[in-house]
């Protein structure tokens, strides 16, 4: 009974966790950040001005208002050219969060880019609410 329960825990967990999903309402603020660099990868979730002023490193932050919405932030850190690219897939909500599936598109083989270093990143508005926001990176095309 013991092996079982592990087992069944996890499936129900699954099975439960993960139905009830309906699309959620996003708002993409990307374009109004400007000056804004990642050094490393970041996936987080904002609730203050405060803290998206400190997260975005002094770089100009969109006006958000933070008693009906919050920020989430994702960022893969430093790319070899601003030809690659996040791009939302899904926002949804479950029963116990909410799940946004964020793909990287890079440049393909033989298409000019140009080579700089960027840092792709996406600022995307949700609506406020207690459940915790899951980002998935899902894979390159």
């Amino acid at each position: 009974m013991l092996v079982a329960s592990p087992g069944a825990w996890i499936a129900y967990d699954r099975w439960y966790g993960r139905g009830g999903d309906r699309p959620v309402a996003w708002r993409d603020g990307t374009a109004a950040v400007r000056g804004a660099f990642f050094r490393r990868g970041v996936t987080r979730t904002i609730e203050s001005r405060e803290e998206l002023r400190e997260v975005l490193g002094g770089g100009r932050a969109p006006e958000i208002d933070f008693a009906r919405r919050r920020a989430v932030l994702v960022s893969v850190g430093p790319r070899s050219s601003p030809a690659y690219r996040l791009r939302v897939e899904s926002v949804r909500e479950e029963r116990r969060h909410v799940v946004v599936v964020v793909r990287e598109r890079s440049p393909q083989l033989g298409q000019p880019a140009p080579v700089r270093v960027s840092s792709p990143f996406l600022l995307l508005t949700l609506p406020a609410g207690a459940k915790p926001v899951t980002v998935e990176l899902a894979g390159r095309p």
